[in-house]
């Protein structure tokens, strides 16, 4: 019974493929990539960098698994980033940096927490420009989606994250949008932010 239960075993996998019959492998295989390419993001050389941009983002086209294990990856990035690293180092920042638009552009909902928790986040050179911080423009890129958890940063207690999500929720747009910031409008006190409201219900 042993011999026979070991040839069926063997025939389904000449048939199917091992990896249909050890999921479990090829999943923390593609997880164990999905760490490693991020790893390497980080490197000091610009060239490994630049390949592992172009691993995870062929990688979160691959499939849905394979899209959820680089999302995973990126938002430790984020989330883990440091101001002082920011500040000192060009690689961590070019690695963040590329995390938080890479996010934006696989149009990650699951990442909005972390992308909001860091819309001021930027290399500590501040400026006007939409450049100078990519979780905002990654938020912007997620678009409709990210209206809802952009409205609650809204009634955030730090006037510069309420001034930072009017401007997100004024280049979004929409209805819900347009009210939220309508409803803030009448109950803001802060002047900065004031004004970025008024300047966003401008381009609905």
């Amino acid at each position: 019974m042993k011999a026979l239960s070991l040839c069926l075993f063997l025939a389904a996998s000449a048939s199917v493929g091992w990896s249909a019959i050890m999921p479990r492998k090829q999943d923390q295989s593609g997880e164990n990539r999905a760490a490693i390419l991020v790893r390497k993001l980080q490197s000091d050389r610009e060239a490994e960098r630049a390949q592992a941009k172009k691993g995870l983002r062929s990688m979160a086209r691959a499939s849905a698994q394979s899209r959820q294990q680089v999302i995973r990856e990126l938002v430790k990035l984020v989330a883990g980033s440091e101001p002082v690293l920011r500040a000192s180092s060009t690689a961590h920042y070019d690695a963040w940096s590329f995390a938080a638009e890479l996010l934006g552009q696989v149009k990650a909902v699951e990442a909005l927490d972390v992308l909001i928790a860091c819309i001021n986040c930027n290399n500590g050179l501040h400026g006007l420009s939409s450049y100078r911080y990519p979780a905002f423009r990654a938020l912007i890129m997620i678009g409709p989606e990210a209206v809802p958890k952009l409205i609650e940063a809204l009634s955030k207690s730090d006037a510069s994250t309420r001034s930072r999500a009017a401007a997100a929720l004024g280049e979004i747009g929409g209805a819900d949008a347009k009210k939220a910031l309508e409803q803030a409008l009448n109950s803001e006190r802060d002047e900065d932010v004031i004004r970025r409201i008024k300047i966003a219900l401008r381009k609905h």
